[in-house]
């Protein structure tokens, strides 16, 4: 993982002290934190920021964890984050759930320090890893294209 960016992790949770337990693990290891404090809230905030991985609650009034995992994935702008759902529904159904609807990861309350930080650094650095293999992706694609303009016989023979 790049060392020299601050990556920022948005946490959706309806608990306030789960908002500041995780903020504080998060914030201890140099990661930027946004909070929402429901699935509006974090609807709001994702139309004018892209933070680089979401955390979030399942169960809160009103747009619950799944729902705002769905309406994330239908943007095109923003489908892209990665989701972790931390919740305290440890039923296999509520994880499948969590996945169907485009999480990445699911962790369950209590959480551990140990766990949430590990599951974000691993994610954190496939996304990293996802981007640089689209740039050098894009990168070949550009200088292929480029090659055929410059030697449009060679494909020919």
């Amino acid at each position: 993982m790049n060392n020299q960016k601050q990556f920022l992790i948005l946490v959706v949770e309806d608990s306030s002290l789960n908002l500041q337990i995780i903020s504080d693990i998060l914030n201890s290891k140099g990661y930027k934190v946004a909070i929402a404090r429901n699935g509006y809230e974090a609807l709001n905030f994702l139309l004018e920021n892209t933070p680089d991985i979401i955390l979030l609650d399942i169960i809160m009034p009103g747009l619950n964890g799944i729902e705002l995992c769905y309406e994330i994935k239908k943007s095109i702008k923003i489908k892209n984050i990665p989701i972790i759902f931390i919740s305290a529904l440890t039923d296999i159904s509520s994880k499948v759930s969590g996945f169907k609807a485009g999480g990445v990861d699911f962790i369950t309350k209590p959480f551990q320090k140990e766990e949430v930080l590990a599951r974000v650094q691993i994610h954190l650095a496939l996304k990293e890893s996802m981007e640089i293999i689209k740039e050098q992706k894009k990168q070949l694609e550009e200088s292929i294209i480029s090659k055929n303009h410059f030697f449009p016989l060679l494909h020919m023979i």
